[in-house]
């Protein structure tokens, strides 16, 4: 029996589009450049991974970015997560899960910045506790970072459900033992648990 939900951060509880963040930095015509360089590398993953620091992932990426752009580079590293912003309609649905007697969770690929805008996360005050990659030096779907949040918080895998946009991140909570569905939407997602009995219509 589920007892416990387990949320994405990303694309599921606030909005993440790399394009929109690169926009409030550079000009449009830099834009796909900029994204790619930065929020789509994989410098950005070894971020997630806690294997660099946001210091150490500037000097990588500034050589391969034109100088003109590098001014740009040093603010969007310090301030990019302002332009991360809640996913209308999660609020409720996690409040609605909190009402109904489960515990709720957050489990995400982030980096050591997590902490400076974690209370944007809607319903922020719901959570019961959470794992972030970079602490743990793991990332999504590796199945020892499903396995380190349950140790963490005594959970058992079956008994928890995971929410996460991306296919393989469910596939790598279902390997585990826990049960999981791919978010679209959240009307989409209210539908599901609504269906599957875990909100009440």
């Amino acid at each position: 029996m589920v007892r416990n939900m387990v949320f994405d951060m990303g694309r599921v509880m606030l909005q993440f589009d790399p394009s929109y963040i690169a926009g409030h930095f550079v000009a449009e015509a830099d834009v796909e450049q900029f994204s790619e360089k930065i929020f789509c590398s994989a410098c950005w993953d070894s971020l997630d991974r806690g294997t660099i620091t946001i210091p150490q992932a500037r000097e990588v990426i500034r050589r391969t970015l034109p100088e003109r752009l590098l001014p740009n580079l040093d603010q969007a590293l310090q301030e990019w997560y302002h332009f991360v912003l809640p996913l209308e309609g999660m609020e409720q649905i996690v409040r609605g899960l909190k009402s109904a007697g489960y515990s709720i969770f957050l489990l995400t690929n982030a980096n050591e910045q997590f902490k400076l805008y974690q209370e944007t996360v809607p319903a922020w005050d719901c959570f019961s506790g959470l794992l972030v990659s970079s602490d743990y030096k793991l990332l999504k779907p590796e199945p020892a970072i499903y396995q380190a949040l349950a140790e963490k918080y005594g959970l058992s895998l079956p008994e928890c459900l995971f929410i996460d946009d991306r296919e393989e991140n469910v596939a790598g909570a279902q390997a585990v033992g826990m049960e999981a569905i791919q978010f679209t939407s959240p009307s989409e997602l209210h539908r599901i648990l609504v269906e599957k009995g875990f909100l009440p219509e």
